[in-house]
C-alpha cells in the first residue's frame, strides 16, 4: 500500500519516477508538502523490516540514476552538433553519463526531468 501511495503522488504531483526513487534515498521529498505524511510512514516502514534508513538509501542510490540521458538532453547536444558543429554538449553529456549514480555539481542540468516545453516528440531510436 505505501508504494501504490507513493507511485500515485509521483503520478499525480508529475514527478519523474527515477528521480522520485532517488529522492527517497537524498530525503528530498521529506519536506514536499505531498509526501510529509508519506515520508515518516516510508522511514518506519523502512526499519521495521530490520535495515537502516541509511542502508536502504545506499540502496537506493545505487539502482537510481541521478543522470540519465533524456531525450531533451540528447536532443540538445544532436542540435548543437548539427547547427553549430558543436561537440561540447555532447562531450559533456557523455562526461556526465560516465558516472551516472554520483551528483556531481558541474553536472547539475544533467540530474533534473525536462519540462513540458523541452519535451521531444519525435525521436529517431524508436522511443
Amino acid at each position: 500500500v505505501l508504494l501504490q501511495e507513493f507511485l500515485v503522488i509521483l503520478h499525480q504531483q508529475k514527478i519523474d519516477f527515477t528521480l522520485g526513487f532517488r529522492g527517497l534515498s537524498e530525503k528530498t521529498h521529506a519536506t514536499h508538502k505531498d509526501l510529509q505524511d508519506w515520508f515518516p510512514r516510508w522511514e518506519a516502514r523502512v526499519t521495521s523490516v530490520n535495515k537502516t534508513l541509511a542502508q536502504v538509501q545506499k540502496d537506493l542510490e545505487a539502482i537510481n540514476p541521478i543522470i540519465i540521458p533524456r531525450n531533451h538532453l540528447v536532443e540538445k547536444a544532436i542540435q548543437a552538433a548539427v547547427k553549430n558543429h558543436d561537440l561540447s554538449v555532447t562531450e559533456k553529456l557523455l562526461q556526465a553519463l560516465a558516472t551516472p549514480f554520483l551528483a556531481k555539481s558541474e553536472f547539475s542540468d544533467f540530474q533534473k526531468a525536462g519540462t513540458p516545453s523541452q519535451q521531444v516528440h519525435a525521436t529517431f531510436c524508436g522511443t
